[in-house]
């Protein structure tokens, strides 16, 4: 049984008291992930920066203004890593904790009172080496920081705005190294960082609690993987300058993927060395092996598809840009240096999700916000809208009430004007909607005659992508053929090497064995347009094609081991298939469809995405040199 309490808006000292009522009487783990999870990402930042520094922790002096119980928990991580209570100064509302203070004074605080006749922080700041704010907003002035030591450390971990703007810190210590929770600035501190990790850590040795060794050990893990090589599958989501050691680079990204292979291992082993485990884990290296796995089942083809990026990071068009869950993969883009958001929504919707997830998103620094609304934009679509549309009729009437009614539509238009490099759509509506307003703004590529979706299923093992046929119900084996060549293209795109199978229907009717036939056909077109391109010098690519066409029952289905590429015959095959997969596998996350032969970098999500699909998706479609694409 799992159960939590969220004291995250309790005031001090009553969370501090409520989370250890908590976590006396009960035999299960007790712990604040919003206080005990930040406290640990900021220790190891601490940890970290005193180290570039080349400053002992025992030797370090610490001003930090908050008394909550987030203060607390992260002064008594320090000082279990070795910084002495002797140089630590803490400031509450009334101003610096000192011994014989009455007002405001509870236990948990009284451990950190000093013997000093400094009543203000302004009087314990000269010669800090460390300004950790815990409180409020704009608390610490940038002032303050002028007379700290050389190469001041400031840990600003407000909830929602630091205690000392980066910038204000940097006008007047440029030799500062800071570390804030907004998501924008390096040395993002977040608890996602570590909580998830910690607590599978726990439920997998049956920890009765969360103790001091077992978070000190989440510290040093987390500290320990920001000094560590970074593996070429995270440098590539990353800019190479961030992703070095150092002032800008003190802990790992949120989302860096290696996390849970350290944390959560060195939690169960603090657990069992300190006896709270009630199981043990006998073999580490295997149970770090099986984390690996289960992490790197949710997205193992993103960074194959970033690492083709050129260093300058691309912009993507998200068409339902109020949706909470595109606002937080938006975010996740930002964070990983995947692409710049350009949301397509009402600025005052967005905003007011912004603050109600404390995101970091920041229009006009690291997003884009176009209002569908606004005249200018709305009109100049609709104008373009009408004569890219002239030999059907629309109006401009018409084609107001559709650009209003679609954000796809509105989007593929921006897209079209050169707005963005690449745009994702589908979290809401129809996939035919969708579609319907890809072919008709978006159009085909040229020398393309066809267009087609490719879907990326991640299973464990390996990405299995499944090519159909789009809006064409009923495509002939030239279409089939060109559907597949495509398929290749992108596959190859994204790093891989395609191994391709044509699916024909499954049954033994009259119209299913005219299908396979078409589809015997399509391969012979493939073949002959192998041989010529090996004898006009191109490159041989008939090693993509070793599987032949199949005809089973479901029941008998069985797709070639080789094959990693799946080219069928219509839309509804592909669904067999692919759910097919996803039962016999028990697994298999969808990364969302892109459209194969547009003339611009389109994918197609489905209403039942989540937040990592999005950002799979956007990864590999911004995964190409958008250059190569032609506009006109």
């Amino acid at each position: 049984m799992l159960e939590g309490s969220n004291v995250a808006r309790t005031h001090a000292p009553d969370g501090v008291y409520i989370g250890q009522a908590r976590r006396d009487p009960v035999r299960m783990a007790a712990f604040d992930d919003e206080q005990q999870g930040v406290a640990i990402v900021a220790a190891a930042a601490t940890l970290n920066a005193l180290e570039y520094i080349g400053k002992r922790v025992s030797e370090a002096r610490l001003v930090c203004s908050g008394t909550g119980p987030g203060a607390l928990a992260y002064l008594d991580l320090v000082v279990s890593l070795g910084l002495r209570r002797e140089n630590i100064f803490v400031g509450d509302p009334t101003g610096v904790v000192y011994i014989g203070q009455v007002a405001g004074m509870d236990p948990g605080l009284a451990r950190f009172a000093r013997g000093t006749g400094a009543r203000a922080i302004a009087d314990v700041m000269p010669g800090a080496d460390i300004l950790v704010g815990v409180s409020a907003a704009n608390v610490a002035m940038a002032d303050l920081v002028k007379v700290m030591a050389v190469n001041p450390i400031i840990i600003a971990i407000s909830d929602a705005m630091p205690e000392v703007a980066p910038e204000a810190v940097l006008a007047v210590r440029t030799d500062a190294i800071i570390a804030t929770r907004h998501a924008r600035h390096p040395n993002h501190i977040s608890g996602a960082m570590c909580v998830p990790f910690i607590v599978r850590g726990a439920l997998d040795t049956g920890a009765m609690t969360v103790n001091e060794e077992m978070k000190l050990a989440a510290v040093h893990a987390i500290a320990s993987l920001a000094q560590a090589e970074i593996p070429k599958e995270v440098a590539a989501i990353e800019d190479a300058h961030d992703l070095r050691f150092g002032p800008r680079y003190l802990i790992p990204k949120a989302f860096d993927r290696r996390l849970i292979e350290v944390v959560a291992p060195a939690v169960a082993k603090a657990a069992a060395e300190s006896g709270v485990a009630r199981r043990r884990i006998a073999d580490m290296e295997a149970y770090r092996r099986s984390l690996s796995q289960v992490v790197g089942s949710s997205s193992p083809t993103a960074p194959t598809a970033i690492a083709g990026r050129h260093a300058n990071v691309k912009s993507v068009i998200f068409a339902e840009g109020e949706d909470e869950r595109v606002l937080r993969a938006a975010q996740c883009a930002i964070d990983e240096s995947v692409a710049r958001p350009v949301l397509l929504g009402r600025p005052d919707v967005i905003a007011h999700v912004i603050d109600r997830c404390r995101l970091g998103l920041d229009p006009g620094v690291n997003c884009e916000i176009v209002d569908p609304l606004d005249p200018d934009i709305h009109d100049d679509a609709v104008t373009r809208y009408c004569m890219l549309r002239r030999r059907d009729g629309i109006s401009p009437v018409l084609a107001a009430v559709e650009l209003r009614s679609c954000r796809t539509l509105l989007a593929a238009m921006l897209l079209r004007s050169g707005r963005a490099d690449a745009m994702l759509c589908g979290t809401t509506g129809r996939r035919a909607g969708h579609l319907i307003a890809v072919r008709d703004v978006i159009g085909r590529r040229k020398g393309v005659d066809t267009l087609a979706v490719m879907e990326t299923l991640m299973l464990p093992e390996r990405p299995l992508f499944i090519c159909d046929a789009l809006l064409n119900s009923n495509p002939g084996a030239g279409q089939i053929a060109d559907i597949a060549w495509l398929g290749v293209d992108e596959v190859r795109r994204l790093g891989i090497s395609p191994q391709v199978m044509l699916v024909p229907r499954l049954g033994s009717s009259a119209g299913e064995a005219t299908c396979e036939k078409k589809m015997r056909e399509a391969l012979t077109l493939i073949h002959e347009r192998v041989s010529g391109m090996a004898s006009g010098g191109g490159e041989p690519s008939g090693s993509a094609f070793p599987c032949a066409t199949f005809d089973q029952t479901l029941s008998e289905l069985n797709v070639d081991a080789s094959a990693n590429m799946l080219v069928m015959h219509d839309g509804e095959m592909a669904d067999v298939i692919r759910n097919v997969m996803r039962i016999s596998t028990g697994q298999g996350i969808s990364a969302g469809q892109a459209v194969l032969g547009a003339r611009w970098r389109v994918h197609i999500l489905t209403p039942a995405a989540t937040i990592r699909q999005i950002v799979n998706a956007t990864a590999l479609a911004v995964g190409d040199d958008v250059s190569n694409w032609t506009r006109s």
